[in-house]
């Protein structure tokens, strides 16, 4: 069996709200090449720069191949519809099957959280319960138990973007409640407020979020003083979250929550601290930015199309 696996390859792709990162991985699940697309921001561009990324790896890739994408959103994993996805303004679209019919092969899609989670813990996995932010253009989450993403009764499960950190009706999210957490710790909301306290881009453009980054490391109080904000409202959430699901590891991922997880880890810990139960008896779980990077997703979409194609393959030759 090991000899069919090993003539699998994968294609990831991660569908993200400015740009289409994707990567290829070897029969052992190691990343061989990687490679960036911009997109306009819309659903429609998104969707077309992502198509001709994966027709362009489809085809120069030799035997066969498995193919996946993350998208952040609601997925149907049977059909592989993305069932709405805020970041893209984008509602009961057949992604799989468009991207299938694009590229010639089959395409499954998966929640980029999850597969950011899946990229994180490796070919084999974690045994330990594990939960993940991925703060970038948005936030999604996954959750890990024994080394299983968690999808919960409808497929919807860890979407830690949306768990309130205030009270209703303060602040409208796009997912149709309030108070999410998106609202206060995604590079959107972080730019969003550099730009409100002043602050501006490096080429004297508007504030991004890694401009914001840069200027809390150069000591600006404005800088300190939302990415302080950003991690305490983490820390809000994960004030619920350790009670419920008691991880020993919470990693930082996406662009914005890498990039910037050693200025948002002392604020993060500093509200878990303050509202921990029995701090004496249990630990806190580690806190730490993943140690894969933005490539995350596609790595762990790549790793898991690639597992999927060879399980059909092996089946396939156990009925010849």
């Amino acid at each position: 069996m090991a000899g069919q696996h090993a003539e699998v390859s994968g294609i990831g792709a991660d569908l993200g709200g400015t740009k289409v990162s994707a990567v290829v991985v070897a029969p052992d699940g190691g990343v061989i090449r990687s490679v960036y697309r911009a997109h306009d921001g819309t659903a429609q561009g998104a969707v077309a720069s992502l198509s001709a990324l994966l027709a362009e790896l489809v085809s120069g890739s030799s035997g066969r191949v498995g193919v996946g994408v993350a998208a952040a959103g609601l997925i149907d994993r049977p059909t592989g519809d993305l069932v709405h996805s805020a970041l893209l303004d984008l509602h009961s679209v057949a992604l799989a099957a468009t991207l299938s019919a694009l590229v010639g092969t089959e395409v499954i899609v998966e929640n980029d959280a999850n597969a950011a989670l899946l990229g994180v813990q490796g070919e084999v996995g974690a045994h330990e319960t594990s939960l993940l932010f991925a703060l970038g253009t948005g936030v999604g989450g996954a959750l890990s138990v024994g080394g299983a993403v968690v999808q919960g009764s409808f497929g919807f499960a860890a979407e830690l973007g949306h768990v309130p950190v205030e009270p209703p009706e303060r602040h409208p999210c796009p997912c149709g409640s309030s108070g999410c957490l998106e609202l206060f710790a995604s590079g959107t909301a972080v730019a969003a407020a550099g730009r409100s306290a002043g602050l501006t881009g490096g080429d004297g453009g508007p504030a991004r979020a890694e401009d914001v980054v840069a200027a809390a490391r150069a000591g600006h109080p404005a800088g300190i003083r939302i990415l302080e904000s950003a991690g305490a409202a983490v820390g809000t959430a994960l004030a619920g979250l350790i009670p419920a699901f008691d991880p020993a590891t919470v990693y930082l991922s996406g662009g914005f929550g890498h990039g910037a997880a050693d200025l948002l880890v002392p604020a993060i810990e500093r509200r878990i601290r303050g509202q921990l139960p029995f701090p004496r008896a249990r630990p806190a779980p580690r806190i730490l930015a993943d140690p894969v990077g933005p490539l995350a997703a596609a790595i762990g979409v790549a790793r898991l199309a690639r597992r999927r194609a060879a399980h059909v393959t092996h089946l396939r030759k156990g009925s010849e």
